[in-house]
């Protein structure tokens, strides 16, 4: 997943996100940190995000939409 990418959450195993929310990737990896939408600007870091932010999801736990 490439980072920047838009996408719908389909699954969450850890019970982070919620199915339908909507999230941005920040890395681009096989199992990328994302955050939520609402919270996401291209200009902030990894770091840059308080932990209830962000987590990680498997490429097969998201559905790219832009």
């Amino acid at each position: 997943m490439e980072k920047g990418t838009k996408c719908r959450v389909i699954s969450d195993d850890c019970g982070f996100f919620k199915p339908g929310e909507i999230v941005v990737v920040l890395e681009t990896d096989n199992v990328p940190y994302c955050a939520k939408e609402s919270v996401y600007s291209p200009e902030k870091q990894i770091v840059d995000y308080s932990l209830d932010e962000y987590g990680a999801l498997c490429d097969c736990e998201l559905e790219v939409i832009e």
